[in-house]
């Protein structure tokens, strides 16, 4: 273990160290300059820096927008609103035309709930035409949801930005808005690619063939290389009937002769339909599964071989946005013949909102599987917590925890046992995030420990297992507006909307997918 601990203390120290180059220097002279060195020190996570570089920067510019609204971000980092307030409110007492100032002091009240002096301020006067104006509309739409005139915002945002092109930044309020009013994700088309390298003490713990430790080759361990790649489809077509789609695929392959065999590759689809929202909402869909061994199988064929093909019906129920509610239904289909099954499984997911950008996702699901060959009937359940914990500039710890159940109550004649097999699975995964890096990649290391007790004494077994991770993640909408790139120098809102617990829901099936112990025919979980 101590190698694997000094490697894991290694990585934990490194990864936050991954996000940029020092910030420059300023002696506050130079407006733009300094300007650009605190938006740099906002953006490592230091608002404090930011904020003593900046104050003597204001005191010698007195009445510069630019320099009040950098002020005004950098005391909303630090969670400040009431000095953000006090700024902004300043500049528009001294400068009443200061039409953008004016739209941030509009956006800080109503997000602080003072939704009077907010209206009062998007009334205040006629924005000039253009990507301001087009902020004071959403402004306003937004100002309507909460004042209860939902009908007549959603009406208004329909119409809004048609043939109108916003700030780069203000294209997160009219995501934001339309997932709120209209139901829309804001992602017809997303991908996520994440690639993994390490090393495993334990080969066949990610082996679908359910060995157990005798089989196994005396839990070989190995080098290993991974990837899980997922495209979706998700068009807004309309508020109460939408289209998706998703392909998945996923692998896992040991890197030496002797571990090779136990390689596979996964490929998956899912097409349906989501009904509601952005109220009660619920999906309708189908998901098909191939998955391909590189060894042989039960049969002893040689080379790659599909070794099961499923269909499933599911069905996911979100009375309200931090709670999900699943179930599904079909048939696996074994080239291991008694292994075949109906399955049918379900459960519950929530995603209490937390503060200060922690992300928590709890899951409990029970599952029953009617197999060809009795032995092969059970049932089992899962619980799951993932907790993400931020760290500065955007780098966050994530830890993963899953204990898992399952029984088959007609196995001792197969196994030979006085008692059937039972299985108790725990799961631990721990590691570091880096910030986010341009283009869309982060870079990750975890480390993971897998135990599993069985009543059949070979299929217990002990992993320790790290890795270091690369993933990219992102989207496109061909319908969005192209942005107006800003003036030089210009500071951009600081909507804080990138990156809501709203997303996280949507993505539970994914954790699922990842920890699919009834896929193996017993709790033997990648």
């Amino acid at each position: 273990m101590r190698p694997f601990a000094l490697a894991l203390l290694l990585l934990l120290a490194a990864v936050p160290a991954l996000a940029t180059e020092p910030c420059p220097d300023s002696d506050g002279s130079d407006i733009d300059g300094g300007l650009h060195a605190a938006a740099c020190l906002l953006g490592t996570g230091d608002p404090d820096s930011a904020l003593a570089l900046l104050k003597p920067l204001a005191a010698a510019n007195p009445g510069d927008g630019r320099v009040v609204r950098a002020l005004a971000a950098a005391y909303l980092a630090k969670g400040n609103s009431h000095w953000a307030t006090r700024r902004l409110l300043g500049q528009l007492d001294a400068r009443p035309h200061d039409v953008e100032t004016r739209s941030w002091a509009a956006w800080v009240l109503l997000r602080e709930g003072d939704l009077g002096r907010a209206r009062a301020l998007v009334n205040a006067g006629e924005p000039p035409p253009g990507p301001l104006a087009l902020r004071f509309e959403l402004l306003d739409v937004a100002l309507l949801e909460l004042e209860g005139e939902r009908d007549e915002a959603r009406e208004r945002l329909l119409g809004t930005v048609r043939g109108r092109r916003p700030y780069p930044e203000d294209r997160a309020m009219l995501r934001d808005l339309r997932r709120r009013l209209l139901g829309d994700p804001g992602r017809p088309v997303s991908a996520r690619v994440q690639l993994s390298a390490g090393f495993t003490s334990n080969a066949a713990q990610s082996s679908p063939e359910d060995l157990g430790a005798s089989e196994g080759e005396g839990s070989p361990a190995a080098p290993v290389i991974a990837a899980d790649v997922v495209l979706r489809l998700e068009p807004w077509t309309s508020r109460f009937l939408r289209p998706l789609g998703e392909l998945r695929l996923r692998t896992f392959a040991p890197l030496t002769p002797d571990t090779l065999d136990h390689a596979w590759g996964d490929l998956g689809a899912r097409v349906g339909i989501e009904v509601g929202g952005p109220g009660p909402r619920l999906v309708i869909a189908w998901s098909g599964e191939l998955l391909a061994l590189h060894g042989g199988d039960a049969y002893k064929d040689p080379g790659p071989r599909w070794f099961l093909e499923g269909h499933r019906a599911e069905l996911e129920f979100s009375p309200v946005p931090e709670l999900q509610v699943f179930v599904g239904a079909g048939r696996r289909i074994y080239r291991e013949r008694p292994r075949t099954r109906t399955e049918v499984d379900g459960g519950v997911a929530v995603l209490p909102p937390l503060p200060g950008g922690w992300g928590l996702v709890v899951v409990a699901a029970g599952r029953w599987h009617d197999a060809r060959a009795d032995a092969w009937d059970g049932g089992g359940a899962t619980a799951l917590v993932r907790v993400a914990a931020p760290l500065k500039g955007g780098a966050f710890v994530k830890l993963k925890v899953l204990a898992g159940v399952d029984h088959m109550p007609d196995s001792a004649t197969w196994y030979l046992s006085e008692e059937p097999r039972t299985d108790l699975l725990v799961k631990v995964q721990l590691g570091p995030w880096s910030p986010p890096l341009p283009g869309g990649f982060r870079l990750g290391a975890s480390y993971g420990f897998a135990w599993r007790h069985s009543t059949i004494e070979d299929y217990g077994y002990t992993d320790h297992r790290l890795l270091g991770e690369l993933r990219w993640e992102g989207g496109w909408d061909p319908f969005a507006p192209r942005p107006v790139l800003p003036d030089e120098g210009d500071w951009p809102l600081p909507w804080g909307l990138e990156g809501g617990a709203s997303s996280g829901l949507d993505r539970v099936r994914d954790l699922l997918r990842q920890e699919d112990s009834a896929r193996r025919g017993s709790s033997c979980v990648d």
